[in-house]
């Protein structure tokens, strides 16, 4: 090889070092801080956490990543800016190593501030050029991730994920859906706490299923009681449709079983509160469907009557009326707290008047 070739020669392998090794480098310090990266996302990001799923297969549980989830997948930006860096680092240290030997040390410069700026820029420019296959890889290193750091509370999510299902069945049977994800508060308790070891993730988890299987029991009797509302409702419209009983008062329980504080109650697990809204509803149901049939019966006879009037055959005429007054002033219309009890007092006037008129007819 002669003397003059061998700087032309020198400079064509120098080159390809100054961008291959820096690529190398860079390629290397990512796939190393890829792992940390994700296991940082792991503890920390809740777009994340809304895309980590359970899978239950035949092969058992296993954390996996939504594909299907609204929220996009994400470039892994801060490896990729490590690495850039660090192919840069090793770009500028040629640079520096081969002008430092070379008579012509701007020529070296300047090819070493280009291939530094190739270098800086490569990553992100490799990474989008290969984008579907670098988010698939991240997926399957946030999978692995996943389930190594999350499987010991698969079992437990899962349990909670089937209550929670039932849950929605329930509030579904009602036409409202519940304001709590029990899921999600299941999978945030122990993304939360499974850093600070399984001890105190399965404890925070098990607390979770405990108010779920809780909220469970109370939705699934709220729904009970709210069908049988539903049902006693109909049963009232069927039996008035012959009666001559205003149907305001239907109407006005129809509207509290519709209505948004029953809602809310419902939906936000305020248990308490909406069982006694829907027992109060199943008591005026109650006494309406009395009303329609028990005690919208009219005294034939003037045994009736006396029984009625809770007087005996013997009572005089003029106490009998004194007790009639009495009773017209208790049961007066007027004196109602809402349409149902206005209805039971107008019905137990005719009452008392078709009572009244059978006695005197008798005592005649």
């Amino acid at each position: 090889m002669c003397v003059a070739e061998m700087p032309a020669r020198l400079l064509i392998i120098a080159s390809l070092l100054a961008i291959v090794l820096p690529l190398l480098v860079g390629a290397s310090v990512f796939f190393v801080a890829l792992p940390w990266w994700i296991d940082r996302l792991l503890r920390l990001d809740p777009k994340i956490h809304e895309r980590l799923r359970l899978d239950a297969s035949e092969g058992g549980l296993a954390w996996v990543v939504d594909p299907g989830h609204a929220t996009p997948p994400r470039l892994p930006h801060l490896p990729l800016a490590l690495a850039a860096l660090a192919g840069v680092a090793v770009a500028a240290i040629e640079t520096a190593a081969f002008a430092s030997r070379s008579g012509v040390r701007d020529l070296w410069y300047e090819s070493g501030i280009i291939v530094v700026a190739l270098i800086l820029l490569a990553p992100f420019i490799i990474a989008r050029i290969f984008r579907r296959p670098l988010y698939r890889h991240v997926e399957r290193v946030l999978e692995r991730h996943g389930n190594d750091k999350l499987l010991f509370a698969a079992q437990a999510i899962y349990e909670i994920g089937e209550v929670g299902r039932q849950i929605n069945e329930a509030y579904a049977s009602m036409g409202l859906r519940s304001r709590v994800d029990v899921v999600r508060l299941g999978r945030e308790a122990l993304l939360a706490h499974a850093w600070l070891g399984q001890d105190s993730a399965l404890t925070e988890v098990i607390r979770i299923r405990i108010k779920a299987d809780y909220d469970l029991r109370s939705v699934q009797y709220l729904a009970r009681l709210f069908t049988d509302a539903r049902i006693a409702l109909k049963r009232a419209r069927i039996a008035f449709q012959e009666l001559e009983i205003s149907p305001d008062a239907l109407e006005q329980l129809d509207d509290r079983l519709r209505s948004r504080a029953l809602a809310d109650a419902l939906e936000e697990a305020r248990w308490s509160e909406a069982h006694d809204l829907l027992e109060k509803i199943q008591a005026d149901l109650g006494k309406l469907l009395d009303m329609g049939t028990r005690e919208r019966a009219m005294p034939e006879s003037a045994a009736e009557a006396f029984r009625l009037l809770n007087v005996s055959e013997d009572t005089p005429l003029d106490v009998i009326k004194t007790v009639i007054n009495a009773y017209r002033r208790a049961w007066h219309p007027d004196l109602a707290r809402d349409e149902i009890e206005r209805q039971r007092c107008t019905l137990r006037l005719q009452q008392i008047n078709v009572a009244w008129d059978l006695i005197q007819r008798a005592r005649a």
